[in-house]
């Protein structure tokens, strides 16, 4: 028995190595799957209708998706391309959020950082199965036309209760728990 025990203790002390750090990582960012201005989707093949307008974080379907930052529901939208989405103005910029589930929020409403906005899903055009996300754009401005900026330009990291976030410009941090 003896033996045993030490075999199955030798197995386990190299999974250990063998299995990858973020694993174990407590504040693990979300993967990007497709990046601002990229030419082709997650899966390989080429965008329609031009370069990539926001950046894919990817989500198995149901993950919270959360406010990166204080604003106030613009609206709500859904519409073929973004499926069920938020649009959240942070001042003069915005925040959007496309292929939810299912939208927590209203129009009009104030949300905090951290503040559940929906769950992710599948509604709208998106990827094949296997390649569930979070589409997460920044906007000059609440509108459909207003220019995109690349977000992660403005993500600092994961929330962190015991940070300070400045009031004076927009800074962000992940849409989705870390």
């Amino acid at each position: 028995m003896p033996h045993r025990r030490l075999v199955l203790l030798a197995i386990v002390a190299v999974s250990l190595l063998i299995v990858p750090a973020a694993m174990f990582c407590a504040y693990a960012e979300p993967r990007v799957v497709s990046p601002f201005g990229a030419t082709t989707g997650p899966e390989g093949y080429p965008r329609r209708g031009g370069l990539h307008q926001g950046v894919d974080l990817a989500a198995p379907v149901g993950t919270r998706g959360i406010a990166p930052a204080e604003g106030v529901v613009n609206r709500i939208i859904k519409y073929d391309l973004c499926g069920n989405g938020v649009v959240v103005s942070h001042g003069t910029l915005a925040t959007v959020y496309c292929h939810l589930s299912k939208v927590d929020v209203g129009a009009g409403q104030s949300v905090q950082r951290r503040e559940v906005l929906g769950r992710t899903g599948t509604s709208g055009l998106k990827p094949d199965p296997g390649f569930e996300l979070l589409h997460f754009e920044v906007r000059d401005g609440p509108t459909t036309g207003a220019k995109r900026l690349d977000p992660i330009a403005f993500i600092v990291g994961c929330f962190d209760a015991s940070q300070g976030y400045a009031a004076d410009r927009l800074v962000l941090t992940y849409p989705l728990p870390c």
